[in-house]
């Protein structure tokens, strides 16, 4: 039986000898990752080798490179803290990972990740290095696209945060004008409490709208803009306001019933605690109690329940809001004045309390 055999032109002859003599030298040159050999034996590491993947990578050409200081071919000024972190470790016999721009033919660089591994003989005395490069281009252009899209969709969240900012403000200046007009006291002020409470709401989406995470609201700012807000209602030097408010946080989610319920409970004391110029203190405190959080707010005052509170809008909203926030919310006598503890559950996957 006859067997066909095929006849090798005089390249691929060259390059099966080659891949028979030095099958390592065979595999470097067709490996599809661009990559360098340096001597490790001489100074500047010079290149003694490149495969056809880094020519296609760089553009040059191979035989400008041999004996070119490994720093010239990659094209970094020598004493630049990246020359000097590879200077060392190829020094030292030691390998080095990191990601540079490697200078193209044309002079445009392209990022890539660098890496350099010692070939060694047997007494762990670096012979070479091997340099492989893994072009980074299409994970920046990705990377740079995704950045470019997160910009837009934060001003365009931006944007809108100051357009309800500038429209709660808007209304609040209307209701302050309707107020004015009416002549019945009750109903002016039923309206000036409700743009006290449109305050609060501006308050927590300023807040929420300043830079840094926008799905939190930090408890401090707010509580200290509360307060005061609050003395703002009394002479200079009529009561003293006291806060102790722990580094805490809660998810943007509940910050608006928890701010409303927390500005109701402190305009309830601000309002009803010291009646006829009496002098008193206001203590607010925020804290962690286990998983939840708990907010106190305590009054020395005339006492609990002004006439009239149980059954006013005040009251309706505090428990309303308390229940939409799966909170409790408990009223006692100070003795003298009225404290109120409020208490927030913590789901199992809201990251709200920070320490």
């Amino acid at each position: 039986m006859l067997i066909k055999t095929k006849t090798l032109d005089p390249v691929s002859r060259r390059s099966a000898k080659t891949a028979s003599a030095n099958p390592f030298q065979a595999a470097f040159e067709s490996s599809l990752v661009p990559m360098l050999l340096l001597d490790a034996g001489q100074a500047g590491f010079p290149v003694i080798f490149t495969n056809k993947a880094f020519l296609r990578l760089t553009g040059r050409l191979g035989n400008r490179l041999m004996g070119k200081p490994f720093l010239a071919v990659l094209g970094t000024a020598s004493g630049s803290p990246l020359a000097t972190r590879i200077e060392q470790a190829l020094g030292q016999g030691q390998g080095v990972e990191t990601d540079v721009q490697q200078a193209r033919r044309t002079g445009e660089p392209v990022w890539c990740r660098l890496a350099i591994s010692p070939v060694s003989d047997r007494s762990s005395m670096p012979l070479y290095f091997t340099v492989s490069y893994f072009d980074l281009s299409d994970r920046l252009r990705v990377e740079d696209e995704l950045q470019q899209s997160l910009e837009r969709k934060a001003l365009l969240l931006r944007e809108g945060e100051h357009r309800v900012k500038n429209n709660l403000q808007v209304i609040s200046s209307l209701v302050l004008l309707m107020a004015r007009r009416i002549p019945d006291p009750n109903t002016r002020q039923a309206l000036h409490n409700l743009t006290e409470r449109i305050s609060a709401l501006t308050t927590v989406q300023r807040l929420l709208s300043s830079p840094g995470d926008m799905s939190r609201l930090d408890l401090k700012p707010f509580v200290a803009e509360l307060a005061s807000n609050a003395l703002d209602l009394f002479p200079r030097g009529q009561v003293r306001l006291d806060m102790q408010v722990e580094d805490l946080a809660i998810p943007a989610a509940k910050a608006v019933p928890f701010a409303l319920l927390l500005n109701e409970v402190v305009g309830n004391a601000a309002k009803h605690a010291f009646p006829r110029g009496r002098k008193g203190r206001l203590l607010i405190e925020a804290r962690r109690q286990g998983s939840d959080l708990a907010a106190r707010v305590t009054d020395d005052g005339v006492g609990i329940d002004p006439p009239g509170f149980d059954q006013g809008f005040g009251r309706i909203l505090i428990d309303t809001l308390t229940r939409q926030l799966r909170g409790t919310v408990t009223w006692s006598d100070a003795g003298p004045g009225t404290q109120v503890d409020i208490v927030l559950p913590v789901d199992v996957d809201e990251p709200v309390l920070r320490g």
